[in-house]
Protein backbone atom coordinates (compact mmCIF):
# COMPACT_ATOMS: atom_id res chain seq x y z
CA UNK A 1 0.00 0.00 0.00
CA UNK A 2 1.07 3.57 -0.57
CA UNK A 3 -0.60 6.94 -0.34
CA UNK A 4 -0.32 10.44 -1.77
CA UNK A 5 -0.97 13.53 0.32
CA UNK A 6 -2.15 16.98 -0.69
CA UNK A 7 -2.06 20.14 1.41
CA UNK A 8 -5.37 21.23 -0.14
CA UNK A 9 -5.20 24.68 1.41
CA UNK A 10 -6.79 26.22 -1.66
CA UNK A 11 -9.81 24.58 -3.29
CA UNK A 12 -10.88 21.04 -3.95
CA UNK A 13 -10.94 21.42 -7.72
CA UNK A 14 -7.17 21.86 -7.69
CA UNK A 15 -6.80 18.16 -6.88
CA UNK A 16 -7.19 17.22 -10.53
CA UNK A 17 -4.35 19.52 -11.65
CA UNK A 18 -0.59 19.05 -10.93
CA UNK A 19 -1.22 17.67 -7.42
CA UNK A 20 -2.13 14.32 -8.88
CA UNK A 21 -0.27 13.92 -12.16
CA UNK A 22 0.42 10.20 -11.69
CA UNK A 23 -2.43 9.22 -13.98
CA UNK A 24 0.31 8.06 -16.31
CA UNK A 25 -0.35 4.48 -17.42
CA UNK A 26 3.14 3.60 -16.16
CA UNK A 27 2.35 4.73 -12.61
CA UNK A 28 0.03 2.63 -10.47
CA UNK A 29 -2.62 4.59 -8.57
CA UNK A 30 -2.26 4.88 -4.79
CA UNK A 31 -4.49 2.98 -2.40
CA UNK A 32 -5.22 6.11 -0.38
CA UNK A 33 -5.25 9.83 -1.18
CA UNK A 34 -5.16 12.17 1.80
CA UNK A 35 -5.75 15.88 2.41
CA UNK A 36 -3.79 17.42 5.25
CA UNK A 37 -6.71 19.78 5.96
CA UNK A 38 -8.78 16.74 6.96
CA UNK A 39 -6.11 15.36 9.29
CA UNK A 40 -5.51 18.37 11.53
CA UNK A 41 -7.03 16.63 14.61
CA UNK A 42 -4.67 13.68 14.06
CA UNK A 43 -1.74 16.07 13.55
CA UNK A 44 -2.53 17.86 16.81
CA UNK A 45 -2.60 14.51 18.64
CA UNK A 46 0.69 13.54 16.98
CA UNK A 47 2.34 16.77 18.14
CA UNK A 48 1.01 16.17 21.67
CA UNK A 49 2.74 12.77 21.71
CA UNK A 50 6.03 14.36 20.65
CA UNK A 51 5.69 16.91 23.46
CA UNK A 52 4.84 14.15 25.95
CA UNK A 53 7.99 12.30 24.88
CA UNK A 54 10.05 15.41 25.55
CA UNK A 55 11.16 16.03 21.98
CA UNK A 56 9.26 19.24 21.34
CA UNK A 57 8.64 22.62 22.93
CA UNK A 58 6.13 25.46 22.65
CA UNK A 59 7.18 28.99 21.76
CA UNK A 60 4.84 31.93 21.14
CA UNK A 61 1.93 29.71 20.11
CA UNK A 62 4.10 27.54 17.89
CA UNK A 63 5.56 24.11 18.58
CA UNK A 64 9.05 23.11 17.40
CA UNK A 65 10.87 19.78 17.23
CA UNK A 66 13.87 19.78 19.56
CA UNK A 67 16.58 18.27 17.34
CA UNK A 68 19.29 18.51 20.01
CA UNK A 69 17.14 16.76 22.64
CA UNK A 70 16.28 14.05 20.13
CA UNK A 71 19.93 13.59 19.14
CA UNK A 72 21.08 13.16 22.74
CA UNK A 73 18.54 10.40 23.35
CA UNK A 74 20.10 6.94 23.63
CA UNK A 75 17.40 5.46 21.41
CA UNK A 76 17.62 7.99 18.58
CA UNK A 77 20.11 9.71 16.30
CA UNK A 78 18.92 12.80 14.47
CA UNK A 79 19.70 12.72 10.74
CA UNK A 80 21.13 9.19 10.82
CA UNK A 81 19.93 8.43 7.29
CA UNK A 82 21.40 11.61 5.76
CA UNK A 83 23.87 12.97 8.34
CA UNK A 84 25.37 15.45 5.87
CA UNK A 85 22.02 17.24 5.65
CA UNK A 86 22.07 18.21 9.34
CA UNK A 87 22.68 21.95 9.56
CA UNK A 88 22.04 22.50 5.85
CA UNK A 89 20.15 25.80 6.03
CA UNK A 90 19.43 25.78 2.31
CA UNK A 91 17.68 22.43 2.58
CA UNK A 92 15.82 23.64 5.65
CA UNK A 93 14.75 26.75 3.74
CA UNK A 94 13.41 24.63 0.87
CA UNK A 95 11.51 22.39 3.25
CA UNK A 96 10.33 24.93 5.80
CA UNK A 97 10.25 28.28 4.04
CA UNK A 98 9.31 31.15 6.35
CA UNK A 99 7.84 28.72 8.87
CA UNK A 100 11.19 28.37 10.62
CA UNK A 101 14.07 30.29 9.07
CA UNK A 102 12.94 33.90 8.74
CA UNK A 103 14.57 36.35 11.14
CA UNK A 104 11.55 36.68 13.42
CA UNK A 105 11.12 32.90 13.56
CA UNK A 106 14.74 32.10 14.46
CA UNK A 107 14.33 33.97 17.74
CA UNK A 108 11.55 31.57 18.77
CA UNK A 109 13.71 28.45 18.36
CA UNK A 110 16.30 26.94 20.65
CA UNK A 111 18.37 25.87 17.65
CA UNK A 112 18.39 26.93 14.03
CA UNK A 113 18.05 23.23 13.12
CA UNK A 114 14.72 22.90 14.96
CA UNK A 115 11.72 22.81 12.66
CA UNK A 116 8.06 23.67 13.12
CA UNK A 117 5.60 21.00 14.17
CA UNK A 118 2.79 23.51 14.62
CA UNK A 119 3.01 27.14 13.58
CA UNK A 120 0.90 29.99 14.96
CA UNK A 121 -1.07 31.59 12.13
CA UNK A 122 -1.09 35.28 11.38
CA UNK A 123 -4.35 37.13 10.62
CA UNK A 124 -5.69 36.05 7.24
CA UNK A 125 -3.65 32.85 7.11
CA UNK A 126 -5.23 29.38 7.14
CA UNK A 127 -5.69 28.16 10.71
CA UNK A 128 -7.10 25.35 12.83
CA UNK A 129 -7.78 25.12 16.54
CA UNK A 130 -5.15 23.55 18.80
CA UNK A 131 -4.12 23.58 22.47
CA UNK A 132 -1.52 26.19 21.51
CA UNK A 133 -3.97 28.50 19.75
CA UNK A 134 -4.91 29.05 16.13
CA UNK A 135 -2.30 27.63 13.79
CA UNK A 136 -1.42 25.24 11.00
CA UNK A 137 0.72 22.11 10.68
CA UNK A 138 4.42 22.22 10.00
CA UNK A 139 5.78 20.77 6.76
CA UNK A 140 7.18 17.46 8.02
CA UNK A 141 4.51 16.59 10.57
CA UNK A 142 1.86 16.40 7.85
CA UNK A 143 3.40 13.29 6.28
CA UNK A 144 4.17 11.69 9.64
CA UNK A 145 0.63 12.05 10.97
CA UNK A 146 -1.16 11.01 7.79
CA UNK A 147 1.13 8.07 7.07
CA UNK A 148 0.89 6.97 10.69
CA UNK A 149 -2.90 7.19 10.59
CA UNK A 150 -3.13 5.01 7.48
CA UNK A 151 -0.10 2.71 7.69
CA UNK A 152 0.34 2.39 11.44
CA UNK A 153 3.47 2.86 13.53
CA UNK A 154 5.93 1.57 10.91
CA UNK A 155 6.33 1.50 7.14
CA UNK A 156 8.70 -0.20 4.72
CA UNK A 157 9.69 2.74 2.50
CA UNK A 158 9.07 6.47 2.68
CA UNK A 159 9.30 7.83 -0.84
CA UNK A 160 9.77 11.42 0.26
CA UNK A 161 7.82 14.30 -1.21
CA UNK A 162 8.04 16.99 -3.83
CA UNK A 163 5.92 20.01 -4.60
CA UNK A 164 6.09 20.06 -8.39
CA UNK A 165 4.91 23.65 -8.95
CA UNK A 166 7.77 24.91 -6.75
CA UNK A 167 10.50 22.86 -8.44
CA UNK A 168 12.13 23.23 -11.87
CA UNK A 169 9.61 20.86 -13.38
CA UNK A 170 9.10 22.14 -16.90
CA UNK A 171 7.72 18.94 -18.42
CA UNK A 172 4.00 19.59 -18.74
CA UNK A 173 2.13 16.42 -17.87
CA UNK A 174 -0.95 17.63 -19.73
CA UNK A 175 1.09 17.72 -22.94
CA UNK A 176 2.08 14.09 -22.42
CA UNK A 177 -1.23 12.68 -21.28
CA UNK A 178 -4.04 13.61 -23.63
CA UNK A 179 -6.57 11.27 -22.02
CA UNK A 180 -8.60 12.89 -19.24
CA UNK A 181 -7.63 12.04 -15.69
CA UNK A 182 -10.39 12.60 -13.17
CA UNK A 183 -9.53 12.15 -9.50
CA UNK A 184 -12.41 14.22 -8.18
CA UNK A 185 -13.81 12.57 -5.09
CA UNK A 186 -10.82 10.28 -4.57
CA UNK A 187 -9.68 12.33 -1.59
CA UNK A 188 -11.86 10.61 1.01
CA UNK A 189 -10.60 10.49 4.56
CA UNK A 190 -10.34 7.06 6.10
CA UNK A 191 -12.28 6.60 9.32
CA UNK A 192 -12.41 3.62 11.67
CA UNK A 193 -14.66 1.63 9.31
CA UNK A 194 -12.22 1.99 6.40
CA UNK A 195 -9.26 1.13 8.63
CA UNK A 196 -11.00 -2.02 9.87
CA UNK A 197 -12.04 -3.17 6.39
CA UNK A 198 -8.60 -2.48 4.91
CA UNK A 199 -6.86 -4.38 7.71
CA UNK A 200 -9.20 -7.32 7.20
CA UNK A 201 -8.59 -7.09 3.43
CA UNK A 202 -4.84 -7.51 3.83
CA UNK A 203 -5.26 -10.26 6.41
CA UNK A 204 -7.54 -12.22 4.09
CA UNK A 205 -5.12 -11.74 1.19
CA UNK A 206 -2.39 -13.29 3.34
CA UNK A 207 -4.65 -16.22 4.27
CA UNK A 208 -5.54 -16.76 0.60
CA UNK A 209 -1.85 -16.83 -0.30
CA UNK A 210 -1.14 -19.38 2.43
CA UNK A 211 -4.10 -21.51 1.31
CA UNK A 212 -2.93 -21.57 -2.30
CA UNK A 213 0.57 -22.51 -1.15
CA UNK A 214 -0.97 -25.38 0.84
CA UNK A 215 -1.53 -27.74 -2.09
CA UNK A 216 -3.85 -25.20 -3.78
CA UNK A 217 -6.51 -25.21 -1.05
CA UNK A 218 -9.26 -23.71 -3.21
CA UNK A 219 -12.00 -24.28 -0.62
CA UNK A 220 -10.30 -22.11 2.00
CA UNK A 221 -9.47 -19.57 -0.69
CA UNK A 222 -13.08 -19.26 -1.80
CA UNK A 223 -14.29 -19.03 1.80
CA UNK A 224 -11.93 -16.10 2.45
CA UNK A 225 -12.99 -14.38 -0.77
CA UNK A 226 -16.66 -14.88 0.07
CA UNK A 227 -16.09 -13.50 3.57
CA UNK A 228 -14.35 -10.46 2.06
CA UNK A 229 -17.34 -9.86 -0.24
CA UNK A 230 -19.74 -10.18 2.70
CA UNK A 231 -17.70 -7.78 4.82
CA UNK A 232 -17.50 -5.28 1.96
CA UNK A 233 -21.27 -5.44 1.40
CA UNK A 234 -21.84 -4.92 5.12
CA UNK A 235 -19.57 -1.87 5.01
CA UNK A 236 -21.43 -0.47 1.98
CA UNK A 237 -24.81 -1.01 3.65
CA UNK A 238 -23.58 0.67 6.82
CA UNK A 239 -22.38 3.72 4.89
CA UNK A 240 -25.66 3.96 2.98
CA UNK A 241 -27.70 3.73 6.18
CA UNK A 242 -25.67 6.69 7.47
CA UNK A 243 -26.26 8.51 4.16
CA UNK A 244 -22.54 8.39 3.39
CA UNK A 245 -20.78 7.16 0.29
CA UNK A 246 -18.44 4.16 0.58
CA UNK A 247 -14.75 4.89 0.05
CA UNK A 248 -14.36 4.35 -3.67
CA UNK A 249 -10.62 3.75 -3.75
CA UNK A 250 -10.82 1.09 -1.04
CA UNK A 251 -13.76 -0.59 -2.79
CA UNK A 252 -11.87 -0.50 -6.07
CA UNK A 253 -8.79 -2.12 -4.52
CA UNK A 254 -10.91 -4.96 -3.12
CA UNK A 255 -12.84 -5.37 -6.39
CA UNK A 256 -9.62 -5.49 -8.43
CA UNK A 257 -8.20 -8.16 -6.15
CA UNK A 258 -11.34 -10.32 -6.26
CA UNK A 259 -11.56 -9.99 -10.05
CA UNK A 260 -7.91 -10.93 -10.43
CA UNK A 261 -8.40 -14.01 -8.24
CA UNK A 262 -11.47 -15.10 -10.21
CA UNK A 263 -9.46 -14.72 -13.42
CA UNK A 264 -6.77 -16.90 -11.87
CA UNK A 265 -9.34 -19.63 -11.28
CA UNK A 266 -10.75 -19.23 -14.79
CA UNK A 267 -14.13 -17.96 -13.62
CA UNK A 268 -13.70 -14.70 -15.55
CA UNK A 269 -12.41 -14.20 -19.07
CA UNK A 270 -11.61 -10.96 -20.79
CA UNK A 271 -9.68 -7.81 -20.07
CA UNK A 272 -12.14 -6.02 -17.80
CA UNK A 273 -10.27 -4.79 -14.71
CA UNK A 274 -13.31 -5.23 -12.45
CA UNK A 275 -16.15 -7.73 -12.51
CA UNK A 276 -17.53 -10.09 -15.10
CA UNK A 277 -17.54 -9.27 -18.83
CA UNK A 278 -20.46 -7.29 -20.20
CA UNK A 279 -21.64 -8.06 -23.71
CA UNK A 280 -21.36 -11.83 -23.91
CA UNK A 281 -18.67 -14.13 -25.25
CA UNK A 282 -16.34 -12.58 -27.75
CA UNK A 283 -17.33 -9.04 -26.77
CA UNK A 284 -14.88 -8.29 -24.01
CA UNK A 285 -15.12 -4.51 -24.14
CA UNK A 286 -14.17 -2.26 -21.25
CA UNK A 287 -17.67 -0.87 -20.90
CA UNK A 288 -16.83 0.95 -17.66
CA UNK A 289 -14.35 3.19 -19.47
CA UNK A 290 -16.31 3.49 -22.71
CA UNK A 291 -19.90 3.92 -21.59
CA UNK A 292 -19.89 4.96 -17.94
CA UNK A 293 -18.98 8.66 -18.52
CA UNK A 294 -22.10 9.07 -20.69
CA UNK A 295 -24.28 7.16 -18.24
CA UNK A 296 -23.02 9.36 -15.42
CA UNK A 297 -24.07 12.46 -17.37
CA UNK A 298 -27.53 10.94 -17.92
CA UNK A 299 -27.80 9.95 -14.25
CA UNK A 300 -26.82 13.42 -13.04
CA UNK A 301 -29.30 15.06 -15.43
CA UNK A 302 -32.07 12.70 -14.27
CA UNK A 303 -31.26 13.44 -10.63
CA UNK A 304 -31.47 17.19 -11.28
CA UNK A 305 -34.83 16.73 -13.03
CA UNK A 306 -36.14 14.61 -10.14
CA UNK A 307 -35.06 17.25 -7.64
CA UNK A 308 -36.95 20.00 -9.49
CA UNK A 309 -39.97 17.73 -10.01
CA UNK A 310 -40.15 16.93 -6.29
CA UNK A 311 -39.88 20.61 -5.37
CA UNK A 312 -42.61 21.56 -7.89
CA UNK A 313 -44.65 18.41 -7.15
CA UNK A 314 -44.73 17.37 -10.82
CA UNK A 315 -45.66 13.71 -10.42
CA UNK A 316 -45.77 13.03 -14.18
CA UNK A 317 -42.08 13.90 -14.53
CA UNK A 318 -41.18 11.73 -11.53
CA UNK A 319 -43.07 8.85 -13.13
CA UNK A 320 -41.11 9.31 -16.36
CA UNK A 321 -37.86 9.23 -14.38
CA UNK A 322 -39.01 5.95 -12.84
CA UNK A 323 -39.75 4.55 -16.30
CA UNK A 324 -36.19 5.36 -17.38
CA UNK A 325 -34.85 3.55 -14.31
CA UNK A 326 -37.22 0.58 -14.27
CA UNK A 327 -37.96 -0.08 -17.95
CA UNK A 328 -35.67 1.72 -20.40
CA UNK A 329 -32.16 1.31 -18.99
CA UNK A 330 -32.49 -2.35 -17.88
CA UNK A 331 -33.06 -3.21 -21.55
CA UNK A 332 -29.59 -1.76 -22.17
CA UNK A 333 -27.93 -3.54 -19.25
CA UNK A 334 -27.84 -0.49 -16.98
CA UNK A 335 -29.03 -0.38 -13.38
CA UNK A 336 -29.80 2.86 -11.53
CA UNK A 337 -30.01 2.70 -7.76
CA UNK A 338 -31.66 5.69 -6.07
CA UNK A 339 -30.75 6.24 -2.41
CA UNK A 340 -32.34 8.91 -0.25
CA UNK A 341 -29.81 11.62 0.53
CA UNK A 342 -27.10 10.07 -1.68
CA UNK A 343 -26.19 10.35 -5.38
CA UNK A 344 -27.72 7.81 -7.73
CA UNK A 345 -25.51 4.78 -8.28
CA UNK A 346 -24.95 3.64 -11.88
CA UNK A 347 -24.03 0.01 -12.55
CA UNK A 348 -23.42 -2.00 -15.69
CA UNK A 349 -25.10 -5.39 -15.28
CA UNK A 350 -25.81 -8.28 -17.63
CA UNK A 351 -29.05 -7.50 -19.51
CA UNK A 352 -30.57 -10.94 -18.85
CA UNK A 353 -29.90 -10.54 -15.14
CA UNK A 354 -31.64 -7.17 -15.04
CA UNK A 355 -34.63 -8.40 -17.02
CA UNK A 356 -34.95 -11.42 -14.75
CA UNK A 357 -34.78 -9.18 -11.69
CA UNK A 358 -37.39 -6.87 -13.23
CA UNK A 359 -39.74 -9.76 -13.95
CA UNK A 360 -39.29 -11.14 -10.44
CA UNK A 361 -39.91 -7.70 -8.98
CA UNK A 362 -43.05 -7.28 -11.11
CA UNK A 363 -44.24 -10.72 -10.01
CA UNK A 364 -43.73 -9.81 -6.36
CA UNK A 365 -45.50 -6.47 -6.86
CA UNK A 366 -48.43 -8.22 -8.59
CA UNK A 367 -48.67 -10.75 -5.75
CA UNK A 368 -48.57 -7.95 -3.22
CA UNK A 369 -51.23 -6.05 -5.15
CA UNK A 370 -53.44 -9.15 -5.37
CA UNK A 371 -53.08 -9.81 -1.64
CA UNK A 372 -53.98 -6.20 -0.93
CA UNK A 373 -57.03 -6.40 -3.19
CA UNK A 374 -58.11 -9.69 -1.62
CA UNK A 375 -57.73 -8.22 1.86
CA UNK A 376 -59.76 -5.16 0.85
CA UNK A 377 -62.45 -7.37 -0.69
CA UNK A 378 -62.60 -9.55 2.41
CA UNK A 379 -62.83 -6.49 4.63
CA UNK A 380 -65.66 -5.10 2.51
CA UNK A 381 -67.53 -8.41 2.69
CA UNK A 382 -67.11 -8.48 6.46
CA UNK A 383 -68.41 -4.92 6.75
CA UNK A 384 -71.43 -5.74 4.56
CA UNK A 385 -72.13 -8.87 6.60
CA UNK A 386 -71.86 -6.86 9.80
CA UNK A 387 -74.21 -4.21 8.41
CA UNK A 388 -76.73 -6.86 7.38
CA UNK A 389 -76.55 -8.38 10.85
CA UNK A 390 -76.97 -4.96 12.50
CA UNK A 391 -80.25 -4.44 10.60
CA UNK A 392 -81.84 -7.49 12.24
CA UNK A 393 -83.94 -6.65 15.29
CA UNK A 394 -83.20 -8.84 18.35
CA UNK A 395 -86.94 -9.61 18.37
CA UNK A 396 -86.58 -11.38 15.00
CA UNK A 397 -83.11 -12.94 15.25
CA UNK A 398 -84.32 -16.31 16.67
CA UNK A 399 -87.86 -16.49 15.18
CA UNK A 400 -86.53 -17.76 11.84
CA UNK A 401 -84.71 -20.68 13.51
CA UNK A 402 -87.78 -22.94 13.67
CA UNK A 403 -85.56 -26.01 13.38
CA UNK A 404 -84.19 -25.18 16.86
CA UNK A 405 -86.99 -23.43 18.78
CA UNK A 406 -90.79 -23.78 18.98
CA UNK A 407 -91.75 -21.18 21.57
CA UNK A 408 -90.87 -17.51 22.10
CA UNK A 409 -91.82 -14.77 24.58
CA UNK A 410 -93.17 -11.33 23.64
CA UNK A 411 -89.59 -10.01 22.91
CA UNK A 412 -88.83 -12.87 20.52
CA UNK A 413 -86.57 -14.67 22.99
CA UNK A 414 -86.72 -18.53 22.72
CA UNK A 415 -88.45 -20.40 25.58
CA UNK A 416 -88.88 -23.95 24.20
CA UNK A 417 -86.78 -26.17 21.98
CA UNK A 418 -88.00 -27.81 18.77
CA UNK A 419 -89.54 -30.70 20.78
CA UNK A 420 -91.54 -28.27 22.94
CA UNK A 421 -89.42 -28.72 26.04
CA UNK A 422 -88.36 -25.78 28.23
CA UNK A 423 -84.83 -24.55 27.53
CA UNK A 424 -82.29 -25.33 30.25
CA UNK A 425 -80.72 -22.59 32.35
CA UNK A 426 -77.42 -23.06 30.51
CA UNK A 427 -79.05 -22.71 27.10
CA UNK A 428 -81.04 -19.70 28.25
CA UNK A 429 -77.91 -17.99 29.60
CA UNK A 430 -76.01 -18.57 26.35
CA UNK A 431 -78.88 -17.31 24.19
CA UNK A 432 -79.34 -14.27 26.45
CA UNK A 433 -75.75 -13.16 25.74
CA UNK A 434 -76.36 -13.45 21.99
CA UNK A 435 -79.66 -11.58 22.33
CA UNK A 436 -78.08 -8.68 24.26
CA UNK A 437 -75.17 -8.45 21.82
CA UNK A 438 -77.59 -8.23 18.88
CA UNK A 439 -79.66 -5.67 20.76
CA UNK A 440 -76.54 -3.51 21.10
CA UNK A 441 -75.65 -3.88 17.39
CA UNK A 442 -79.17 -3.04 16.26
CA UNK A 443 -79.30 0.00 18.54
CA UNK A 444 -76.03 1.21 16.98
CA UNK A 445 -77.53 0.76 13.52
CA UNK A 446 -80.66 2.73 14.45
CA UNK A 447 -78.55 5.50 15.97
CA UNK A 448 -76.46 5.76 12.80
CA UNK A 449 -79.52 6.05 10.57
CA UNK A 450 -81.07 8.60 12.91
CA UNK A 451 -77.95 10.81 12.55
CA UNK A 452 -78.17 10.57 8.78
CA UNK A 453 -74.81 8.85 8.36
Amino acid sequence: MYYISSANLMIVRMTDSPTYSVCNPQVLPPDVLTRVSEYCPEIVDFVKKILDNGFGYESNGSVYFDTAKFDTSQKHAYGKLVPEAVGDMKALQEGEGDLSVSADQLSEKRSQNDFALWKASKPGEPSWDSPWGKGRPGWHIECSAMAGSILGESMDIHGGGSSSPQQEFFLNVKDILRAPCDVTGQFEKWEAAEMELNESFYERKAVVHEALCDNVDTRSTMEEMRALVTQSNTYIASRKSSKLQPNRMLMKSIALYLTDMLKTFGAIEGSEPIGFPVGGDGHHVDMETTVMPYLKVLSDFRESVRKIAREQNVTEVLQLCDVVRNDTLPELGVRLEDHEGLPTVVKLVDKETLLRERNEKKKMEDEKKNKKEEAAKKKQEQELAKLAKMKISPCDMFRSETDKYSGFDETGFPTHDVEGKDLSKGQTKKLRKLYEAQEKLHQEYLQTNQNGC
